[in-house]
This record gives structure tokens, sequence and C-alpha cells, in this order.
């Protein structure tokens, strides 16, 4: 029973000394560390790569911003109506021209 309590007491010594203060420490900054490298990109983001210009997606863009723009000069639509031409303008445009568009799927009969 001695034994243990000597066994605690050096334990509970080696604990409260300076050299397990400063592992300690030393274990902290290895991880801060180890948690910074590998949070690095959201630490520190990285400029983004331009996107390639696609000049079919950007003329059908202007073309059809153009028409929009030109109904709603002359009345023929308010608004909300040009907001959502545009919108559904858009979709058309990137569904046509945007990545990953290419012909149409074969139909099924």
């Amino acid at each position: 029973m001695t034994e243990l309590r000597s066994d605690s007491r050096r334990m509970a010594g080696f604990l409260n000394c300076q050299a397990a203060r400063w592992a300690a420490f030393g274990v902290f900054l290895a991880m801060a560390g180890a948690l910074g490298w590998v949070h690095r990109e959201d630490i520190l983001p990285t400029k983004p790569a331009a996107a390639p210009v696609n000049a079919e997606l950007a003329q059908c863009l202007a073309g059809r911003s153009g028409q929009i723009e030109r109904m709603r000069a002359d009345g023929v639509i308010d608004e909300a109506q040009a907001t959502l031409f545009k919108g559904r303008a858009e979709a058309l445009c990137w569904g046509r021209f945007g990545p990953g568009a290419g012909p149409p799927p074969p139909r099924r009969n």
C-alpha cells in the first residue's frame, strides 16, 4: 500500500515539474501546427483559377440579354417579367453552351 502511494506521489511530482509543462507545450505547438497544415487552404486560400472563356456562351448571354432589355425599354414587358426572362435565357444559354453541354441524348421510343 505504501508503494502505491509513493508511485502516485512520484507521478504527481513529475506532472508538476517544469519538464512536463514544457513537454505539454511542445505537444500543443505540434498539434496546432498539424491543424494549421491540414486547414492551410481555409486559413490562406489561394487565388482561384480563372474559368476558360466560352465565346459561344458569352455571345448567347449578351444577345438574349439585349433582346430582353429592348422589350423592357419598349414597354412590352415589365421589370418582373424581364427578371424572369433573364433567368430563363441564362438557363437556356448555359444548357446549350455551358460546361458539359453536348448533343441531346437519343430519344427512346
